[in-house]
């Protein structure tokens, strides 16, 4: 199904000629991973989002867009925990397009998403192509966001991004393409330290850690139990005390607001 799928997206892109000399789009590309707890650096265990804002700097509006992304690990993570972003048009369950790139956006012709062993094993591709016979991605509207992957990591190491040649995706992309999404490889570092307010460290937010903090505060156990800030200190007030059990009680089972920990230090 898949070589049939892609065959027909082939042939309707050569048919409206959008395969030409290969062509890199007119558009600056900026990437960034939210939330980060310093620059380049993710949390384990934590969802998280790699956007992509783009902005066409071109004369002319596209009349087309051909993005073929890839997502791996140059030191042994493998695999990603699929997350369910927030907002657009979601495709492939963790994938958003936005501001134009979803649907009844500027691809009126072909609005096609699709990925090459996208099953959250590293290396995942990624691909999505607009055309459209009217209109087009406008110039002039600034840098705005338009693909939004998002995700969990388990494990500890090095996550990035890439543009990929899309004949070395799949032998039916063997051909050369006009407006090709560009952009340089961008890596995290996934570090394991801990979660705001999982007091335990079994990677959940519940009563058994009310219990755990209660016991070390007030039933010290041997050996002694330690206070990471960026873990304990939920209400971030600089101290560990009763007022973060409250806050933690509140948060859990009163509506009460987000864990607020200060950064962890940077390693």
């Amino acid at each position: 199904m898949k070589i049939k799928l892609c065959c027909l997206l082939l042939g309707i892109l050569i048919l409206f000629g959008i395969v030409h000399a290969q062509s890199f789009a007119p558009v600056d590309v900026r990437i960034e991973a939210s939330p980060e707890y310093a620059p380049g650096m993710i949390r384990a265990n934590v969802p998280f989002t790699v956007d992509l804002y783009l902005e066409n700097v071109g004369s002319a509006p596209l009349q087309s867009i051909i993005s073929t992304l890839r997502f791996y690990s140059p030191d042994g993570i493998a695999s990603v925990i699929p997350q369910t972003p927030d907002s657009g048009t979601v495709f492939l369950g963790n994938v958003a397009l936005m501001n134009g790139f979803g649907w009844m956006g500027y691809w009126n012709l072909i609005n096609s998403v699709g990925g090459f062993s996208w099953d959250a094993n590293l290396p995942d591709t990624f691909y999505h192509a607009g055309v459209t016979i009217s209109g087009g991605w406008p110039t002039g509207l600034g840098e705005q966001l338009h693909y939004s992957f998002a995700f969990e990591i388990s494990e500890e190491g090095t996550f990035c991004i890439e543009w990929v040649d899309p004949s070395v995706l799949d032998t039916n992309f063997a051909i050369e393409f006009e407006n090709m999404l560009n952009l340089e490889s961008k890596c995290w570092a996934i570090n394991d330290i801990g979660i705001c307010g999982d007091f335990n460290g079994d990677g959940d937010i519940n009563v058994l850690d009310i219990v755990y903090v209660l016991q070390c505060i007030y039933y010290p156990i041997w050996p002694p139990c330690e206070f990471p800030e960026w873990i304990f200190d939920i209400n971030n007030d600089g101290s560990i005390n009763i007022f973060d059990i409250t806050y933690l009680i509140s948060f859990l089972y009163l509506d009460g607001p987000d864990l607020i920990c200060p950064p962890p230090p940077v390693p």
